[in-house]
């Protein structure tokens, strides 16, 4: 079985039985549990439970474990972060 090598991330950041991370997308798909997106803005796409921290290629949860997946994921994940780190409110493409 494929681990990730995520053992350097904080563990803030949700994940599944501590090993694939948890995008925001994966943790409130339940809307009638009573857990609410704690934003005003939408859920984007790569996001994970930590503000600012976006997940890609094999190390998130339910992602297809293909290079051509992880290119695509990647490039979207650049564009998410560079918009984080301007202070502009990050949207998927």
């Amino acid at each position: 079985m494929m681990q990730p090598h995520i053992d350097w991330l904080e563990s803030s950041v949700a994940r599944e039985d501590r090993e694939f991370v948890l995008r925001v997308a994966d943790l409130w798909v339940d809307e009638s549990s009573g857990e609410r997106w704690p934003l005003t803005r939408a859920r984007l796409m790569l996001e994970t439970s930590k503000r600012g921290v976006f997940a890609a290629g094999d190390v998130r949860h339910g992602s297809i474990k293909r290079v051509a997946g992880a290119v695509g994921e990647g490039a979207r994940s650049i564009l998410l972060i560079s918009q984080y780190l301007r202070g502009s409110e990050p949207r998927d493409p």
